[in-house]
């Protein structure tokens, strides 16, 4: 598996191709792998970042919002058991065109994407203050920032950010009581600790904060019609790939030599090495993702024999991979 190299394989080939293996410069390249490589898993829809939830998910009858997974990228597809596939719309199309329906429970037909936030349901109505606690055994630093007084679209709301240390044995609660929260902020975290924030009054846990997170954020959709009877979904999406970290994790995408070529250029370009050689690194590694992404996807190697009658949705496409 030369495509799924570790963090260390990488460090050290990007070292070793610059000339300088010093701690300094070692940390410099650890934080340019990973910019290059949520730049380049960004950028396209790779197969291997493709999960399916196959009817895992239930909606919640009669709510119009569903929140998802930290995890979550892009989502793709919503399938009902059953049914035709939810279209996806923006949320002014949906709007526009419910109707009487806009509210009313039903079988649901398209979703929209209806922003990302730092957490993972509605905020408690009355508004409440927030209670931090960490699985770690070190204290943490963390900011709570949120929206006081009234939230949106009332004009009495006052945004404001609250500074907290979070302590191992007792956690951290906010002086202020939150309308609403925009985010919770934490230093970086050590040995697989986890950060939770909950309502102090309502015991809803908003958001978790992991290992290579400093913040977390849920992508959420408005589903049109709201859901009757909270029926099982499935969804298909794009993973977030996970930071790297340890010496021996390896990547998730086969894009290895493609990121080590990325980091050199970067790094030459670090060097004051303004030449042809970082021009040359670069250039490789955007061709070679092109490349990777289309041989993975293998688009070249199929051929459609047949298309069925729009009238009859369940009939196949037939597809020969030679």
């Amino acid at each position: 598996m030369i495509e799924y190299p570790t963090l260390k394989l990488m460090r050290d080939q990007v070292a070793r191709q610059i000339g300088d293996q010093s701690p300094g410069r070692q940390t410099k390249i650890d934080e340019w792998l990973n910019i290059h490589y949520a730049d380049i898993a960004r950028k396209k829809p790779w197969p291997q970042l493709m999960r399916s939830s196959e009817e895992e998910r239930a909606l919640t009858a009669g709510d119009s919002y569903v929140y998802l997974p930290k995890e979550v990228e892009q989502l793709y597809l919503v399938l009902q058991a059953n049914q035709d596939a939810l279209v996806q719309a923006s949320i002014e199309a949906i709007i526009r065109g419910a109707g009487t329906a806009y509210r009313t429970p039903g079988g649901s037909y398209t979703f929209a994407d209806a922003g990302e936030f730092g957490r993972r349901q509605d905020f408690y109505a009355s508004g409440e203050k927030i209670t931090l606690s960490t699985s770690g055994s070190a204290a943490v630093s963390a900011v709570v920032h949120g929206v006081t007084v009234g939230k949106s679209p009332e004009v009495t709301g006052q945004e404001i950010r609250e500074e907290l240390t979070i302590s191992p044995s007792t956690g951290a609660t906010t002086t202020n009581t939150f309308k609403d929260l925009f985010s919770v902020s934490v230093a970086p975290l050590a040995n697989g600790a986890v950060v939770t924030a909950a309502g102090t009054t309502s015991t809803d846990v908003y958001a978790t904060i992991g290992e290579g997170e400093s913040t977390a954020r849920y992508k959420r959709i408005r589903i049109m019609q709201p859901d009757a009877v909270g029926s099982l979904v499935t969804c298909v999406w794009k993973k977030r790939p996970f930071k790297l970290i340890s010496d021996h994790q390896s990547i998730e995408i086969p894009v290895g030599t493609q990121l080590v070529e990325a980091c050199i250029a970067t790094m030459m370009v670090n060097q004051r090495e303004y030449n042809a050689a970082a021009i040359y690194h670069a250039q490789r590694s955007k061709d070679g993702v092109e490349e990777l992404f289309k041989s993975s996807q293998d688009q070249n190697a199929k051929v459609y024999l047949a298309q069925p009658i729009p009238l009859y949705r369940t009939k196949r496409i037939t597809v020969i991979n030679p």
